[in-house]
């Protein structure tokens, strides 16, 4: 069959408004937002309230913070991380050694699943000696009161 004429099924693919890439064009686009509304409302109250004491890391992957010991043995606890990731991650200036994580929790947070997700991942961060915060979505934040709520997290920071 010549290229120029599709087949029954491509026809109604387009049909659909599936319309395939050329041969040598990747299907990839760029992403609206890379924050939502909320987190890049969060994100500016928290860069206030973090100032220069730490570095702001959104979205960042809980593979690429922790590590499972003896991955063999543990295959389930890595399974359990492999594709979360954390809404904030704080880490020092100087090195970029994690400090904290910071979790913005909006009311999908209070489902059941969602509830035991976060623990386990609370429990995994405490398991590794990192911090975490946990912070109610709002429509507004006070600076001065999450500074207060970091301010042990920040402590951790090498001088």
């Amino acid at each position: 069959m010549p290229a120029d004429k599709p087949g029954c099924l491509l026809a109604f693919f387009r049909l659909l408004g599936f319309r395939p890439s050329a041969p040598d064009e990747l299907p990839f686009r760029l992403q609206d937002e890379f924050l939502s509304p909320a987190e890049l409302l969060f994100y500016r109250s928290l860069f206030v309230a973090v100032g220069d004491l730490a570095v702001i890391c959104p979205k960042v992957r809980v593979g690429d913070i922790l590590y499972v010991i003896d991955r063999k043995m543990n295959m389930g606890h890595a399974n359990r991380i492999e594709r979360k990731h954390v809404d904030f991650l704080l880490c020092d200036p100087e090195g970029m050694q994690p400090l904290g994580v910071v979790e913005l929790d909006d009311s999908s947070h209070d489902r059941e699943d969602r509830s035991a997700r976060d623990q386990m991942l609370d429990e995994a961060y405490a398991a590794a000696g990192l911090a975490v915060l946990h912070v109610k979505a709002r429509r507004s934040y006070k600076v001065d009161e999450l500074a207060t709520q970091l301010r042990p997290m920040l402590a951790r920071r090498s001088m």
